[in-house]
């Protein structure tokens, strides 16, 4: 017999630091005969008419957009609207880690997630369609420009866009990531056939994301249907149906492309609940393999959390564990995690699955505290961490051993001189030491560093001290909290410490602390935070004169070394420093 090729719909853009949403495209992904083919569309048809009655009864043919899915391609990116309305209203680590790359990249992707949450939240009354378009009564009457390209500004379809870039937010990544990365094919099928159980017995939409090694997409599950369908020579006892943005009508008056006009039993997802097996028969013309994965998510207020219609600022979804570990290496490494029991695991080969973008590796984990081991000796390496409450990024050129990081601590080892680069960032709510949420250390060292994170302040400490520069930064806000910029340059300072010191702020100044308890401030022309002012200090303020004049970089701190507060260091800072030490000892 003759063999044809199978296509299904596939994301047209390789994944970023997330799973997109797709648009269809077409790859080759299974080969079938043309009367295996024949047999399993012959037996869909035979479920139509069922499938669509069902449909209508849980709100299909009111509850959808009558436009289909359809992709963004801004034309001027930096004048992109969305991106700036999204940008705007960025929390802190949303800022600081979605650019505008990263985000037109999701954009021309699709717009499915957007859409499947908005149909969700309006069948299930948490926003109105008259939220999206003024006087609609039903999402079906929306009319939106669906061929929406460049800057031009459509209400709707920016709406959508808000909703669909959800998935750029940091909890609903982690949450989705972690699913997909440790959730086997058993509670995959069974967390999907609980909720979709629940969700139709109270008369709800929920939310599913499909993920496979050629497609990634995102439907609104509107009902569950329990009895027999054979397919093939496959048998399933549940159904569940979905409203799926891909599937297309013509209208045939206009000719315009319009979503499909009934719930098809294409779009549906057919399941055996004893085997796990589950089959879609718009993407896959075979039971899906062990790759694919299908995200469920009922929890509507985390849909909806900070959104742009009636938002939400909490939700029940329990994500306060879990930690995305990205890792660039040109040699091995180790990942290990450490839960709050204490107990111990491999999070490296623990995680089911792993994400790329731009030669990273991301690992989605739980636990208190993560320990990276540069097993490779590689000498260029990055490890950055990230949960809801802040990012840990770090970057080296030479021999880091080790990087780690709990809830309020991160640092590294070394076995060699490396350089290092370190930005700390929190979520707003996070930090209440300081009024900047973002703290970029960068120096060089031959044994280790370590900050802590502090009700107070941030701790820095090494083996033989800290020698590095600080630059601390800002989000700027507008009178209505809409972010302006999200690297608003406050401090560019450095950090020379022979001990532990911790840093804080006080009306906007660097201040410097050490003692027992960090509760004595570090005086001027104590250059070297030791406590005390002597020849040491002197030495060190002419060390750094010398360097300057050479051109070198120099690590003093200016308000410290600055004893005579002319604006420069030089060796008259030197001489009354030795001043003020004759004057203590002799007292």
């Amino acid at each position: 017999m003759r063999k044809i090729k199978r296509f299904i719909a596939l994301s047209a853009v390789t994944a970023l630091a997330t799973v997109y949403p797709c648009l269809p495209s077409y790859a080759a992904y299974e080969d079938y005969t043309e009367e295996e083919i024949t047999k399993i569309e012959a037996d869909i048809t035979n479920y139509k008419d069922e499938i669509a009655v069902c449909g209508e009864q849980v709100g299909y043919l009111t509850d959808r957009f009558s436009f289909p899915n359809g992709k963004y391609s801004p034309v001027n990116s930096e004048e992109d609207l969305n991106w700036q309305e999204y940008f705007q209203s960025s929390t802190n680590i949303e800022a600081v880690t979605v650019n505008l790359e990263y985000f037109t990249g999701h954009a021309r992707s699709g717009r499915c997630l957007g859409m499947s949450i908005a149909s969700v939240l309006a069948h299930n009354g948490i926003i109105s369609p008259s939220d999206i378009q003024g006087g609609k009564e039903n999402l079906i009457d929306i009319e939106a420009d669906t061929d929406f390209y460049g800057i031009k500004s459509d209400s709707v379809i920016k709406k959508i866009i808000s909703y669909h870039t959800r998935q750029l937010a940091p909890d609903f990544q982690l949450d989705m990531y972690y699913h997909f990365a440790h959730y086997d094919k058993e509670r995959d099928i069974k967390h999907l056939l609980d909720i979709a159980k629940k969700a139709t017995e109270q008369g709800k939409w929920w939310l599913m994301g499909y993920d496979d090694v050629n497609l990634s997409h995102a439907v609104a599950g509107i009902g569950f249907v329990e009895g027999e369908f054979t397919i093939g020579n496959e048998t399933y006892d549940n159904c569940i149906l979905t409203y799926d943005s891909n599937f297309i009508s013509e209208n045939s008056e206009t000719g315009k492309l319009m979503s499909a006009e009934f719930c098809s039993a294409k779009a549906c997802i057919f399941v055996n609940s004893k085997t796990y097996d589950v089959f879609v028969p718009a993407y896959f013309m075979d039971d899906c393999g062990e790759d694919f994965k299908i995200y469920t998510l009922d929890d509507y207020d985390f849909m909806n959390y900070n959104g742009i219609i009636n938002p939400t600022d909490s939700y029940e979804t329990d994500i306060s564990s879990l930690n995305s570990v990205e890792i660039k290496s040109d040699g091995e490494y180790s990942i290990t995690a450490e839960r709050a029991d204490g107990s111990e695991y491999d999070a490296k080969s623990s995680c089911g699955k792993t994400f790329n973008r731009n030669k990273k590796v991301t690992y989605l984990c739980d636990g208190e505290h993560f320990t990276v081991q540069n097993t490779g000796n590689a000498t260029e390496f990055t490890a950055d961490f990230l949960d809801t409450k802040q990012l840990y990024s770090s970057s080296f050129n030479g021999a880091v051993n080790n990087v780690f990081k709990s809830e309020n601590e991160f640092g590294f080892n070394t076995f060699a001189e490396t350089t290092y680069d370190i930005t700390l960032a929190f979520e707003e709510g996070c930090y209440n030491f300081a009024p900047h949420y973002r703290y970029d250390f960068s120096g060089t060292t031959d044994d280790d560093f370590k900050a802590v994170q502090t009700d107070k302040g941030i701790i820095v400490s090494g083996k033989n001290g800290v020698k590095c520069s600080l630059k601390t930064s800002d989000v700027k806000r507008d009178e209505n909290g809409l972010l302006i910029s999200a690297d608003d340059n406050i401090h560019n300072e450095n950090i020379f410490t022979s001990d532990s010191v911790m840093i804080s702020f006080d009306d906007n100044n660097l201040k410097f602390f050490i003692g027992e308890n960090y509760d004595k401030e570090v005086q001027k022309g104590d250059v070297n935070c030791d406590d005390s002012i002597d020849a040491s200090d002197a030495s060190f303020v002419l060390a750094t004169y010398a360097a300057l004049s050479m051109g070198k970089e120099a690590f003093i701190n200016n308000n410290l070394a600055d004893y005579n507060n002319d604006g420069t260091i030089n060796s008259s800072d030197a001489s009354d420093i030795l001043a003020k030490y004759a004057e203590n000892s002799t007292s």
